[in-house]
């Protein structure tokens, strides 16, 4: 149960900042909570921020090079079912940018899981069969798109790309 919350909401998980100041979470109420690091212990934490989704949240990542005494790159991103990927502002609850996958009819397709590149100048987006990649600089739709099989192709990898990790 999260303190501060109007119901009871259970977790889904927690990232790390990668300076270490914060930690993120996902819960089950479509709401992302930051919580500063402080003297207390974690679980007895209040948020300091929260971002309501439009819907169930897949995937979340901080970008990688955030320290918390520059602004610039206190950010994370979202993606959530029929909603294109948010890269929201770690510091008040608001987005930054908009990026949207666009299927083979044009449509707006959801993200089953998002990372950055280490660089943190890619956003790298798991679907279906294939892997779309964002330009964090360029807003909107993905600059390029890796096929990984065919439906009538027998080899490569088949299904929901549902874990992304660069090494």
């Amino acid at each position: 149960t999260i303190v501060g919350s109007s119901r009871s909401s259970f977790s889904r998980g927690y990232k790390w900042a990668p300076d270490g100041s914060c930690v993120l979470g996902n819960h089950e109420d479509g709401v992302m909570r930051i919580f500063r690091q402080g003297d207390s212990e974690l679980a007895d934490l209040s948020p300091c921020f929260c971002t309501p989704a439009a819907e169930y949240i897949y995937d979340f990542a901080w970008f990688p090079l955030m320290q918390s005494d520059i602004r610039a790159s206190c950010c994370f991103i979202t993606t959530s079912r029929d909603s294109p990927i948010h890269l929201w502002d770690s510091e008040e609850p608001r987005i930054r940018a908009t990026y949207r996958p666009m299927n083979h009819l044009d449509e707006l397709a959801h993200a089953n899981s998002i990372s950055f590149s280490s660089s943190g100048e890619q956003i790298f987006a798991g679907f279906e069969r294939c892997i779309r990649t964002f330009d964090i600089h360029r807003p909107g739709r993905q600059t390029s798109e890796r096929l990984l099989c065919t439906r009538k192709d027998k080899s490569g990898q088949r299904g929901l790309i549902s874990t992304l990790a660069e090494s």
